[in-house]
């Protein structure tokens, strides 16, 4: 047995699918203008590690 899965242009707020669909998508858009800038090391200064920093996204 298959259903049939409705795609809904405006999500309603019961439907959690749609909600995480949509995180999914900008979290891809997110990733995608990120690889396009290189990321920025920064140094602790009360450590010797180092932590990768992206530049904020407009």
């Amino acid at each position: 047995m298959t259903k049939k899965i409705e795609t809904i242009k405006e999500p309603t707020k019961d439907s959690e699918s749609n909600i995480l669909q949509e995180k999914t998508e900008v979290f891809e858009m997110i990733l995608e203008e990120a690889d396009e800038r290189p990321p920025i090391l920064v140094k602790e200064p009360k450590s010797e590690e180092c932590r990768v920093v992206r530049p904020m996204l407009k």
